[in-house]
């Protein structure tokens, strides 16, 4: 009780204490990441195998792939697990010299060696049967110059990098397999 009139007695000090929170929290924020402005979209947001990922990359990506999720936390660990994966895969890649070519980029997407990917986003999903004839006219206008949708080219060019990252880590899988092979003799 001797407390609580205390603090009635030096109403004052209660006032200039608040005040002086209120005033020290926008200060923080202000000298913060992005000036008071929000997250800062060049700020790295974590370092994956020694390369910091951009925000803005990161939240492009995620735009473009996980546009209709439902849960949006788990969109995001999906990305960047998958961004985890692709600088390990990468770096392993270059080192070894291995590389996903144009030809083979065109087989994985609409050749007879399909990705599991292309699989995924194009099959219908009552039927579970891919859906060929809109394979074929994505085709028909990336190889005619057709100008595609802008949203569609971005998920596009998304698509052929998961293609690309799953391609080079089922090589460095296959090397891996092969490399524990010994005779019988």
């Amino acid at each position: 009780m001797a407390l609580i009139g205390k603090i009635r007695n030096n109403m004052w000090a209660v006032f200039i204490i608040i005040a002086l929170a209120l005033l020290s929290f926008i200060l923080m924020d202000s000298m913060g990441p992005g000036g008071g402005q929000g997250m800062n979209v060049n700020q790295a947001i974590g370092t994956v195998n020694g390369k910091k990922l951009k925000q803005m990359d990161f939240e492009r990506t995620y735009s473009t792939l996980f546009n209709n999720a439902s849960d949006p936390n788990v969109g995001r660990e999906a990305l960047w697990n998958y961004f985890v994966e692709k600088s390990i895969a990468d770096d392993e890649a270059e080192a070894l010299g291995m590389a996903v070519g144009r030809d083979e980029l065109m087989d994985l997407q609409f050749g007879s060696n399909l990705s599991p990917i292309i699989y995924q986003n194009f099959a219908n999903p009552q039927t579970g049967q891919l859906d060929v004839a809109r394979l074929q006219q994505i085709k028909n206008q990336i190889e005619s110059g057709e100008a595609l949708n802008v949203q569609f080219a971005t998920y596009w060019a998304e698509q052929e990098q998961q293609i690309k990252t799953t391609q080079i880590q089922t090589k460095l899988g296959n090397m891996v397999s092969k490399a524990y092979y010994t005779p019988n003799w």
